[in-house]
């Protein structure tokens, strides 16, 4: 059986990861185990921005989709004093 050692944690993140831990895995060895591959797997370092988010991401979608429906609109009101 492997040994234990302590770590210093402020409380407030050691609960933090006590409720990450119990919602997905048996163990905190094995969560902290599971963080750590991950992040040499992906060889990304968990200070590095991944970029945009999800909510950035449609943030800009529904910009230029408004932008394109104007520019539709004003077409259309265009074509219409023509005829």
């Amino acid at each position: 059986m492997d040994s234990f050692i302590t770590i210093r944690i402020k409380r407030k993140r050691a609960k933090r990861f006590q409720k990450f831990s119990k919602t997905y895995f048996n163990s905190h060895s094995e969560t902290m185990a599971v963080m750590l591959d991950f992040f040499l797997y992906n060889e990304i370092s968990p200070k590095e921005n991944l970029g945009p988010t999800g909510r950035r991401i449609e943030h800009t979608f529904k910009k230029r989709i408004n932008a394109v429906i104007a520019i539709m609109r004003d077409i259309k009101i265009m074509e219409s004093c023509y005829y």
